[in-house]
């Protein structure tokens, strides 16, 4: 990934870069007259990964507020070099008057996945962390411990919602920059933004390294994969030329990417030996 190094330290290359970048942003945030709430990174090799989509708001006139763990995180000093003035810490939300057992008595699976409450799509955020945190894909709710974790996810849902109700009340953010918008916490405060006509951008490594995938998300498309095209984008590579030098560059993209390591290498997905690419898929782009 991006600036390897010991630990958690940057390499010198990376902090060379970012030397380059944050050049001039503190200035330009202050002059922004609109604001993009940011879900921050503790990390500071992904705290440094986000920081260039960061600049790209900060000159398109937006002025960033960060949101991290604590006061005390790491990354603090970075986001804030990038020109964040205005921070919000996780660990200081306040639960949600909202208790989880008030909602449902969650007797199947099923009835968490499909829970609505106030407007948003509680349940599932709280199954998809649930079966995220605990490695499993099918639970017992008949099981005690299984259904007392279950409200245990649900109501840090709420928990969640609570806070990013405050956030947005607060900072009335004109854009949202997130990633893992699926999963608790994230998943109410990118919901909430959507369904509030609000531009929200989630970021994600791509299939190699270095390389980032950004998409816009809004109401009619809440639940594409980060990956997907958007109709209009698909339509346009369609109508663009496709040549059998086309089809080389790309098996010669997918063959270095498995065989250097590399392909969505932060899952751990990549093979590094064994890999045979089709050089002329029979489909076409065009089919």
């Amino acid at each position: 990934m991006l600036g390897r190094g010991t630990g958690d330290g940057m390499a010198p290359e990376l902090e060379a870069r970012l030397e380059r970048t944050l050049t001039g942003l503190p200035a330009a945030a202050r002059r922004a007259e609109r604001r993009v709430l940011v879900a921050g990174w503790s990390s500071m090799t992904t705290a440094a990964q986000q920081i260039p989509i960061i600049a790209a708001f900060v000159r398109a006139g937006f002025a960033p507020v960060v949101v991290l763990e604590s006061r005390t995180t790491a990354s603090r000093k970075l986001y804030e070099a990038a020109g964040a003035r205005d921070l919000a810490f996780w660990n200081e939300l306040q639960p949600s008057r909202t208790r989880a057992s008030q909602l449902s008595p969650l007797k199947t699976e099923d009835d968490l996945r499909d829970l609505h409450h106030d407007g948003l799509r509680m349940g599932r955020y709280a199954l998809s962390t649930m079966m995220r945190s605990t490695r499993c894909g099918k639970f017992d709710f008949s099981n005690a411990e299984t259904k007392a974790t279950a409200f245990e996810w649900l109501q840090k849902t709420l928990d969640g919602t609570a806070f990013a109700d405050k956030l947005i009340a607060r900072w009335k953010p004109d854009a949202l920059l997130v990633n893992d918008q699926g999963y608790t916490p994230l998943g109410p405060l990118f919901e909430r933004c959507v369904n509030a006509g609000t531009p929200a951008f989630s970021w994600n490594a791509a299939h190699r390294d270095n390389l980032i995938v950004l998409k816009r998300y809004r109401r009619d498309n809440i639940d594409s994969h980060p990956m997907s095209l958007s109709a209009e984008s698909w339509e346009t590579v369609r109508r663009q030329p496709w040549t059998a030098a086309d089809w080389d560059a790309l098996a010669a993209e997918l063959a270095h990417s498995y065989k250097s390591g590399q392909w969505f290498g932060e899952v751990g997905n990549s093979v590094s030996q064994g890999v045979s690419v089709p050089r002329r898929p029979r489909a076409s782009p065009r089919a």
